[in-house]
């Protein structure tokens, strides 16, 4: 069911960024939170098979890649159903500059002494010591994203998007290019 409603909500949030200025052409969905099984949760990367192409998230701003994995790599895994897939990260992510110190009560995990209550609509993104990573943009250079990953997901880019303006928790951006 919220695979099917995380497609109706991209389609609306498209529809009310774009609206009548461009036309939807074509629609491509992959979902990258998601149970692939009642017993299984997959959280911030797709499951793919041999030939599907994902989009690779960076930072807001900039470019998007379009990956296409190949097999071989760490990242290959069968699920319960005997299926063969692949492991492929979303994107780029957070992480944390300094040491963490974690604890965990009943209702409350503390990050940092930061505490969160363990509740629905509350986030660690609010935590000031959590960043998005930060990669080198050339795909040729040995500190890009693609370069790193590349030992467990291997794989080859295979176009890029430039994001000219995006939609986040901070509202509407755009690039001057």
């Amino acid at each position: 069911m919220l695979e099917e409603f995380n497609i109706i909500r991209h389609k609306f949030i498209c529809d009310q960024i774009i609206r009548d200025v461009v036309k939807v052409k074509e629609e491509y969905h992959k979902n990258h939170y998601f149970m692939p099984h009642p017993t299984a949760v997959a959280m911030g990367c797709y499951l793919c098979e041999e030939g599907e192409t994902v989009p690779i998230l960076s930072q807001p701003g900039l470019p998007i890649d379009i990956f296409l994995p190949t097999t071989g790599g760490r990242n290959e895994t069968t699920l319960l159903n005997g299926k063969r897939v692949m492991l492929v990260p979303h994107g780029w992510g957070k992480t944390c500059y300094e040491p963490l110190t974690l604890f965990r009560s009943r209702d409350t995990l503390t990050v940092n002494g930061m505490e969160f209550k363990i509740e629905p609509q509350i986030s660690l993104g609010k935590h000031p010591g959590l960043h998005t990573r930060t990669f080198d943009t050339n795909l040729k250079s040995s500190k890009s994203f693609i370069y790193q990953m590349h030992c467990s997901c291997p794989g080859t880019v295979q176009d890029r998007f430039i994001q000219t303006a995006w939609y986040n928790k901070d509202g509407v951006n755009r690039n001057n290019l």
